[in-house]
Parts: C-alpha cells; sequence; structure tokens
C-alpha cells in the first residue's frame, strides 16, 4: 500500500516501526559524528524546534544542534502582532524592558511538514502552550475550540494551565484575514493530536 494512505499519526497508533539494515548500522556505530549529523537531518527535517531537544532526551542523544531550517524572519513579528502580544490561549503576556518573554510564534501545520510562513498558518503562544500543542497535548477545532487529549493528565498545573481551557475559544487574531485556515487546523488534529478529545462538561 502507498504511504500517502497511511498519516503519521496512524502509523504511531499502530505501533509502526523501521530501522536500519546492517550495514547502515555497523557505519553508524564506527562514526558517532554521523549519528549526530543524521539525528540532526531527522529533527530538522521532520519536527518543530520546540520538541528538538525532548526527541533527544528520550533517545538519549546530548548534543547540540547546528542545523536550522531557513524561515522568513518576519514570521514571528506578523504572528505575535496580530495577536497583540498574548498568547492565544491564557493571554501570557510579560515583558522585559521592552522585550518581549516566552511568547512564540507558533506554526499549526508544522514548518516541516510543509506549513507555510503565513499568518493563517501561525498562532501566538506561550512557551508552555508552544510545547503542548506541538507534542499533540491540545488541539483547536475549526470554531477556535481548544480540545484536550484524552490521554492527557497530570497534577500540579494541569487543571490551571490546560484543562481550564478545555472546550473555550481560543483569542482570534485582530484581522479576520489572519484567522487559522481550516486546512491547517485539519492537519494538527490528523497529525499532531493525540486525541480522541476529552468529553467537554
Amino acid at each position: 500500500m502507498d504511504k500517502k494512505n497511511f498519516s503519521d499519526k496512524l502509523l504511531l497508533t499502530e505501533h509502526v516501526s523501521g530501522g536500519f539494515n546492517n550495514e547502515v548500522l555497523e557505519l553508524l556505530r564506527s562514526n558517532s559524528s554521523l549519528i549526530q549529523e543524521l539525528a540532526e537531518i531527522l529533527l530538522t527535517e521532520h519536527f518543530p524546534d520546540s520538541i528538538h531537544q525532548d526527541i533527544l532526551d528520550e533517545i538519549g542523544l546530548d548534543f547540540s544542534m547546528k542545523r536550522k531550517r531557513p524561515r522568513d524572519p518576519n514570521f514571528r513579528d506578523r504572528i505575535l502582532k496580530a495577536y497583540e502580544y498574548s498568547c492565544a490561549v491564557c493571554g501570557f503576556n510579560v515583558r522585559l524592558g521592552n522585550n518581549l518573554v516566552a511568547i512564540d510564534a507558533a506554526h499549526i501545520q508544522w514548518h516541516q511538514a510543509g506549513g507555510p510562513d503565513k499568518e493563517d498558518n501561525g498562532i501566538a503562544l506561550c512557551s508552555l502552550h508552544h510545547k503542548l500543542f506541538d507534542r499533540g497535548v491540545f488541539t483547536v477545532t475549526e470554531e477556535r475550540e481548544l480540545l484536550v487529549a484524552e490521554q492527557a493528565h497530570g497534577t500540579n498545573g494541569f487543571n490551571e494551565w490546560l484543562m481550564r481551557y478545555h472546550g473555550h475559544k481560543v483569542r482570534e487574531p485582530i484581522n479576520p484575514d489572519y484567522m487559522p485556515k481550516d486546512n491547517f487546523v485539519h492537519w494538527h488534529f490528523r497529525e499532531v493530536f493525540r486525541g480522541p478529545a476529552r468529553y467537554k462538561v
């Protein structure tokens, strides 16, 4: 069957795995710099920056990323302006002097998955909600409603920073032209969100 018929999310939920043949494994074992180079390529091409360190920690690799995928340098400024320099989920907005702290311009459809650097594919999120969004802990629907994944759980901070927003609308951008496009929202739901969503009370 053609890969086009499978989403990455489906492959994960079915526990599909892959690997290298023995020749490639031996080459990697004999040259540790190749491991770092390969890891950087895989991370840069397939995962958002916000979760690179999580993946490296999970597989036991310890190095600093050298590669960065080229991006539109104005994307961040446009997204932050569109959301009035505040997190679309919680409203977080802190400055140190004139510098905004811990507010990111998140891609809804990851840049690595062909998501463009356009306002309708971006949302301003605080660093915490950005990471939770990129990990699929929550998603945003076509109606701009935040949904938390059923398998997400926690103790300290879980209700305060996540569940209190479940079923509520996220902040909209200042211009309707900047509203997230449904195709990007659908991509995030299909490929990233670790749903199904929790029941709404």
